[in-house]
């Protein structure tokens, strides 16, 4: 991960979610958190600001009482960002990935962010793969949407191929309508570039 200013921050904003945790005496690895939204897009490509943090959490061992109290007590994170200046960052509460479309099997493409110095954290933060990623923006599909889905499928590793299978798996069982021409539309985009 090449390190930003907003990078940094949301490794800070994840850090001191799993301090507090760590004070209310979760054990190590309880909770997962899957980063969505402009911010894992962010840290995969670093072009992309956003202000709120969309993530998914995974957990076992804890109430979810205890991790709703942890993310309220959580003030918004403020840092220097060079090219907007003063910057914030604060958990999106609303995000809900039943909202979007995604593939069931998201966690198991999903890779650790932080480096060897979390593992005693009670909190581990996941980034899924670009592909994943790419395929819940495929419901709402605005202009910003599109752009980020191209810019996913840009990444080393990452293929138009993989993406249109797994999303086509995923709009499957997706609640909302069905997405096949947005994904023939990402498709012709990636054609034309």
């Amino acid at each position: 991960m090449k390190q930003t200013p907003l990078g940094s921050a949301i490794l800070r904003l994840f850090g001191d979610l799993g301090e507090r945790l760590a004070e209310r005496n979760v054990p190590a690895d309880a909770v997962r958190a899957y980063l969505f939204g402009g911010c894992a897009v962010h840290i995969y490509a670093t072009s992309r600001t956003t202000s709120d943090v969309d993530v998914e959490f995974d957990y076992q061992l804890l109430h979810r009482g205890d991790l709703d109290l942890s993310l309220q007590e959580l003030p918004f994170l403020l840092y220097d960002d060079p090219e907007h200046g003063p910057s914030q960052l604060v958990y999106d509460r609303k995000f809900n990935t039943t909202l979007c479309p995604l593939h069931e099997d998201y966690r198991e493409r999903s890779s650790r962010l932080g480096g060897e110095s979390t593992f005693d954290s009670p909190l581990s933060v996941w980034l899924p793969c670009p592909e994943d990623l790419a395929i819940t923006k495929l419901g709402r599909l605005s202009t910003m949407d599109v752009d980020d889905i191209l810019l996913l499928l840009e990444q080393p590793g990452a293929s138009i191929e993989r993406f249109e299978q797994l999303a086509r798996e995923a709009i499957k069982y997706y609640v909302g309508p069905d997405l096949s021409s947005h994904i023939d539309y990402i498709k012709r985009k990636w054609s034309a570039r």
